[in-house]
């Protein structure tokens, strides 16, 4: 699994990435899904920067996504009713909603966004694609850059 630093040059590379399509007007699909996986590895750099998790009031030893389900099944405590599936993606909502409320809704946007843009509907909106790049995403950068002294890039929107 990635490390901290590796999840930030993954992060800083998917950002530029974002920052070179962002001129193209026909690949907002694009730019809703490199947002999100920016978010994801801002995301993961932050677990595994913190290696823990907190659950139901206990705090787990978690360093990435992976390690959340097992760890609340060899912890007894009971599996939360309302996710869907064990995934990744699942864990790290669940995650982002309970330890990181601060940027828990931006993330959720991103994920349902992307979700949207890569099974849906390609053809996105320039002003809703550009919204989640400058509302979501870079809410997100701010604050893993401010509370964690990462080093996250924000996308040059040129």
């Amino acid at each position: 699994m990635p490390t901290d630093a590796e999840h930030l040059i993954h992060g800083n590379h998917n950002i530029d990435f974002l920052s070179y399509i962002y001129p193209q007007q026909d690949f907002n699909d694009w730019i809703v899904t490199a947002a999100f996986y920016s978010s994801v590895h801002i995301i993961e750099c932050v677990v595994f920067k913190r290696k823990r998790v907190i659950y139901r009031g206990k705090a787990l030893q978690v360093a990435h996504p992976k390690e959340f389900f097992i760890q609340i099944k060899t912890s007894g405590l009971p599996f939360p009713n309302y996710c869907k599936s064990k995934s990744d993606h699942a864990a790290r909502l669940l995650i982002v909603y309970l330890n990181y409320p601060e940027v828990s809704a931006q993330y959720k946007r991103l994920y349902n966004a992307s979700e949207t843009a890569r099974y849906r509907q390609y053809i996105w909106n320039r002003r809703i694609a550009e919204g989640m790049v400058t509302t979501n995403l870079q809410t997100i950068i701010t604050w893993c850059n401010k509370k964690f002294s990462t080093a996250f890039k924000n996308p040059s929107l040129n």
